[in-house]
Order: structure tokens, then sequence, then C-alpha cells
């Protein structure tokens, strides 16, 4: 190839030479000797002659999966008189480029369509007229249309791809500029859909999942809503609707049978809301089912359960309102349940080299389980290792031992199940190696039958951890730092809630205590609670105040008690739901009401806490009481699930001169007391001390879990005791 690229340049040389002399005589014979002359070049050029040092040429990415906004790149070292030519082609065959195509100059985008392509380039010498070997590189493009700006809350938002076989594109919609990154729980995008019923800023972040190979790309859009124009009259102009402002909520307690849909009403504009409730289906384009919740003027959020539902399908659903004016939706959304559902459970038999992990499959959501176990390390951040349990559990409880430890490692561990829809996880725990209590697991309980001179104290050995309990009963003082005083109940192996009474009080005093048990391994002692003498423990009214708290449930007397003071509610069809997560915006509300605050004359900081509304009144009071402050941007997050650390530092906040003094291990009986957030640990740390807050159990604090309304309830409760209201 040397050889002959020496030829042509030679006839090159030659050309030129006759190109001269043609330039002097001009005559035809001249003329016929040039066009002899490159006829015969061009008979002795090879096929395919190439440059004889072409340059590097890469195309960067060199294809794959890219979204309309992502440009491409074209690398290469050029020599004087050197220029890169591509092509653009539909599909996933290219182009040769010629000196007609586009000439490369900077960065480009593919296609501003979703589909296939191909970008095809070529090192062109305009020195020697020859082509380098082309570069060649197919990307499949899609994206989020239109992408970003200003846009009503009727207008809709599509994403434009082409997702193989084995893939899906998953979205999220977050209030504010910053997007929330999409996972398998996020919605599948099937349909354009409404960002929001609500104006401001909102953001939609996409990403395409593979089967074989997990996300492959993301694109991100950031949108400005407001209301449409009035398309009617004349004489002023755009006015703002006048129909509910509604917004669909994710929904929760997702089973294979039954899911709660959740909504909000965020304001009526001015008209009475008269029907409310959710529209769903089987299909985002098709929502023709009506679940009716209600047709009173509903301001707030509003829930509702849809049963009967089939395993491995997905649902849609939008919440509706209706006033005078119109009829709104909120944003369609969607859920299934076709992953397991999987709960790590507490380690035991914990020895100095090896412990029994355990796990649940409680649910397998109609596609059996084809793998389970745990994943382990030494990090809470990072479980490299698993530990196979095999897949003979499709549904309920299995282990695996742990061995080979090192003594006084903390190791952290979560349960996963597989099947075919995927694998799911559950929350993480930790143990350390050797180092297992062994003393029996004592609760302390709120006192009863409070008089001006006697109490009912309550405490509970809820295991004796193998070794029988020799000792228990209750120590007692007028200070929480100084408990001499003992009330010995009992030496027999106790199991179970004992009592005793505490007698010769002073009116007016409070008194603090903690019940205590011992083993031959030695003392545990509770939570350290306390109550006034003369200030009766708040009783509750007799009956079933609600449909689903029999007076059976553990936190029956809590929930009733507290109705009927007015700081709980329940909901219009008379149900509490107990179980249900609750959001900020309900607990704040309780611990407002708890705590007699005064919520006239406040004025809301906060976009999202709108005046008129259920929550405005009280969420201002608890703001300026210090008791919680916002998420940032100016938000509030009033529907955001609470978790147990954030209602722990709030309940703390609450409890003024009661507030007891920490020293920093109040939670060393909590193996995951490192999930504390190191802004609530003295929060926590005031909460566990003064008695509001106990564990989920003995040796596990649970701080990042979301708290249901019953838990909500019971540390109110807790709250009032301690305060003596």
């Amino acid at each position: 190839m040397r050889k002959d690229n020496q030829q042509f340049e030679d006839a090159i040389k030659a050309i030129k030479r006759e190109g001269e002399k043609y330039l002097r005589n001009r005559d035809k014979g001249k003329i016929l000797a040039v066009i002899l002359a490159v006829m015969l070049i061009l008979a002795c050029m090879p096929a395919g002659l190439a440059l004889a040092s072409a340059p590097s040429l890469t195309i960067s990415p060199n294809g794959g999966t890219i979204t309309t906004s992502e440009t491409v790149g074209l690398n290469a070292t050029l020599s004087v008189g050197q220029a890169v030519y591509y092509t653009i082609t539909s599909g996933s065959a290219g182009t040769t480029p010629t000196v007609a195509s586009t000439v490369y100059t900077a960065p480009f985008i593919v296609s501003s369509s979703a589909g296939r392509f191909t970008v095809e380039a070529a090192v062109y010498d305009g020195s020697t007229l020859l082509w380098s070997s082309p570069a060649s590189a197919t990307f499949t493009v899609w994206g989020i249309a239109p992408h970003g700006g200003a846009i009503t809350t009727s207008e809709t938002v599509g994403i434009n791809a082409t997702p193989t076989v084995d893939q899906a594109v998953y979205y999220t919609i977050t209030s504010g500029s910053a997007g929330t990154t999409p996972t398998v729980a996020s919605t599948v995008y099937s349909a354009p859909f409404i960002v929001s019923s609500s104006v401001g800023t909102f953001t939609v972040e996409a990403a395409v999942y593979a089967d074989s190979t997990g996300w492959i790309s993301t694109d991100s859009a950031t949108f400005t809503l407001s209301y449409p124009s009035s398309s009617g009259g004349g004489g002023g102009g755009s006015s703002a609707t006048y129909y509910p402002l509604i917004q669909t909520d994710a929904a929760t307690s997702v089973t294979a049978t039954s899911a709660v849909l959740n909504g909000d009403i965020t304001s009526d504009n001015g008209y009475a809301v008269t029907d409310y409730g959710f529209l769903w289906g089987t299909s985002s384009s098709s929502i023709t089912n009506k679940l009716d919740v209600g047709d009173t003027n509903q301001s707030g959020a509003f829930t509702d359960t849809l049963s009967s539902l089939t395993a491995g399908t997905t649902y849609y659903f939008q919440a509706y309102a209706t006033n005078s004016y119109g009829t709104a939706d909120g944003a369609v959304m969607s859920f299934n349940s076709f992953w397991p559902v999987v709960q790590t459970e507490a380690a035991t038999s914990v020895t100095a080299t090896s412990a029994v992990l355990n796990g649940d499959v409680t649910l397998n959501n109609g596609y059996t389980v084809t793998d389970s176990g745990f994943l382990w390390g030494t990090s809470a951040s990072s479980l490299p290792n698993t530990l196979d349990a095999g897949t003979a559990i499709n549904n309920g409880a299995f282990t695996e031992t742990l061995s080979s430890l090192t003594a006084g490692t903390t190791y952290y561990f979560e349960a996963y199940a597989t099947n075919s829809y995927g694998t799911a996880d559950g929350s993480v725990l930790s143990f350390t190696a050797g180092a297992q209590t062994l003393t029996p697991i004592v609760q302390t309980e709120a006192a009863s039958s409070v008089t001006d001179t006697s109490a009912i104290l309550n405490g509970d050995v809820t295991s004796n951890n193998g070794y029988t309990v020799t000792d228990y009963g209750f120590l007692w003082g007028t200070s929480d730092s100084s408990l001499t005083n003992k009330l010995d109940v009992g030496d027999t192996n106790q199991s179970g809630a004992f009592t005793d009474t505490l007698n010769s009080l002073t009116a007016g005093t409070t008194y603090y205590f903690e019940a205590y048990a011992n083993n031959s391994y030695g003392t545990a002692d509770g939570s350290v609670l306390s109550f006034t003498a003369g200030v009766q423990t708040p009783t509750t009214s007799t009956g079933t105040v609600f449909s689903d708290v029999p007076s059976s449930y553990w936190g029956y007397n809590i929930i009733t008690s507290l109705s009927s003071r007015g700081i709980v509610n329940g909901y219009n069809d008379g149900t509490f739901k107990p179980n249900a997560a609750i959001t900020r915006a309900e607990f704040t509300v309780m611990l407002a009401k708890a705590l007699g605050l005064n919520i006239n004359g406040t004025t809301s900081t906060f976009s999202d806490v709108i005046q008129g509304s259920w929550l405005y009144g009280s969420v201002n009071a608890a703001v300026t009481a210090g008791l919680v402050t916002g998420l940032g941007n100016n938000q509030f997050g009033p529907y955001t699930l609470i978790t147990r650390q954030q209602m722990a530092v709030m309940v703390a906040k609450g409890l003024g001169s009661n507030t007891p003094t920490v020293n920093g291990t109040e939670l060393n009986a909590f193996n995951d007391r490192s999930h504390v957030s190191s802004w609530a640990t003295t929060g926590v740390d005031e909460a566990v001390k003064s008695g509001v807050v106990i564990g989920m159990s003995a040796d596990r604090l649970a701080p990042l879990a979301h708290a249901t309304r019953a838990q909500a309830a019971a540390m109110i409760y807790q709250l009032l005791s301690v305060l003596g209201k």
C-alpha cells in the first residue's frame, strides 16, 4: 500500500505540472494530454486506497443508549488540509461520508426524536484527495419531551423512547428543582402524563432499566407549572381557574390483593368540595373505574382501600375532587406487587464466632421465590458478602448460621428474597460478635391509679434470655438521676407483666421510677418514667371508639384516651387505621393539640402549607414553638412520611423543663444505635431516657423506620404522662 501511495503522489505531481503547462499554452492538444494523464493515473489507483498515515478517529461515546439532550463527539488529531466528515442515518446501517456531508466542528446531538441511529465518520485529506477508514457507532436515543420549561397544569409531558423487550422506562416527579432517582418501585412510563395539578417547580427524572444489565441511562427535566388561562370573556385578561387543587400521593400498604390509595385536597379554591375519591384501572390511558371516598367538604389528605386485586398486575390511579366550578384530577400514579415482601429479623444465638441470621418472606406476591438469604458485611453501607439460604422457602421464616466471626466486631446484615420479577431486601440490622446480652429483657410501663398518696407501678419481663429471673421490682425516687429507693416485687421466675403499689406519697410531687429484673447473668433496667402524685394518668372511656381498634388491641387505651381529649381523630368511615403510616403534618397536629399550642394568628413561611387547610394553624404554631422545622427550599413536606427519629426529636423538644440530662450512653442497649442521624442524636437520647420513646424490641430502636398512627399516639401518650398531663 505504501508503494501504491507513492505512485499516486508522483502522479498527482505530474498532473500539477501538466496543468501549469496548460495554463501557459491553453491549446487543445495540451488539454487532451492532461485528460489522458488523469485517465492513466486513475487506472493505476488501487481499489480502497487509503491515506498513507491516517489519523486515529473515534466516536465518543461509541454507541449505546443516550438521551435526546446528550451529545456525541468525534476525536481525531488532524493535519493541515484534513477534515472530519460525518453522517447520521436512521437505523442500524450507516451512510459513508462524502465531501457533501457535514464537517465536524463540535459535539452534536444525534436526534431530538427517539429511535435507533447510526453515526459514521471519516477523515478526508484535501491535498491527496484520500479518505481514512470510516468509524461507525449505533445509538438508541430517548428523552423527556418537552425537555423542561414553562407548562400549565393541564399540559402533558412524554418520554420518547423505544425500549427493547427486556427494557422499561421508570420515572419520578419531585417538587423543586432537584429530581429523585427512579427505582423499580417508581412509576413505569406508558403514556404522556400530567406533572402536577399544583403550580410551582417540579422535576421529572426518568431512567431506562434493562433486565440483563440494570440501569443504563437517565434523563432529567425541570418544569415551571402555572394554571391555564381562562378562555372566556374579555376585559381583564387571564384569570385562575377555581376548581379544587388536588394531588395524588403514592399508594401504601400494598399487598397481593389490596392497596391503600392516597390523595390530598390542598385547596377548594373558595368552592366547597362536593365529591372526591380515586379513578383507577389497569392502563394509564384508560382509568375508568371510580372509588368514591366522600361527598362532604373535604380538605386535606384522604385515603381508601382498593381491594380484590390480582397479583402481578400493574394498577394506575389518580385522585379527583369536584366543586361547583368543575372537577380536578391529580397526576396518574401506579403500583404493583410483583416482588416478594421480606423482613430482616434480629440475629439470635450470638457467640464470639457465630450468629444465626433470621429473615421472613411474608408474601411472594404471586411469584414463586427462587432464592433467599442474607447480604452481610462490617459496614452498614457495604454488604458485599452473600449467605445463601437456598430456594426451599417460598413463604415464611428462614435462617442461616454466619460462622468464622471475630469477637467484638459489629456485623451488619439484611435478608433478601428473589422471584421472577426481581429481588427485594429487608432492612439492615446489626449485632456484635461475642456481645449478646443474656440479662432479662424488662420494660417500664406507665404508672396507673395515681392518687394524692399512692400509685401503681407497672413493669413487664418480656424475656429471661434463658436464665431464671431471681429478683424483680422497681427503683424509684424524686429525681430521674437518683433512683435510690427499691420496691421489691418478688424473687420467683417471673415472666410477663408485674405491678406493685407505691404508698405514702406527697401530693404535687413528681416521682421517677424504672422496672428492673435480675438473673444469674446480671440485672437489667427498663426506661425511667415519671408521674405526679395527685395528677391521674389519662383514663379512657369504655366501649370501642373506632371500629378497627377493638378493646383487645395493644393501643386501645392509648388511642381511646387521646380521642376523648380531642388529640387524635379517626376517619369518616369510623376507623382509626392504627397501622397506617403517619405523615409529618398528622404528627405535628397531634403534638400541637397535646401541648395546647395556640394555633390562631400564626403565619406560614412554607409554600406547601396552604392557609385554610386543616394543618395550617398547628404546623405554624409548632414551628413558632421550635418543635419542628422545614425540609428546606421553603418546603415543610406535610405529606412526607415521618420517621421514628424525627418524632423522637419533636417530642424531646416538647419536654421543656422535664428534659433529662443525657451523657451519650442512653442508646447502648440498641444494636442499631448507629443508624440514628447525627443531627438527631441528642433529641433521641432525651426521648429515650425520659421514657417517651421505647424500642421496637429490647435491642432494636429502628430510628429510620416510618411510624404508624398507633405508634405516634403511644409516643404522645407517654409524653403527656411525663409532663403530668
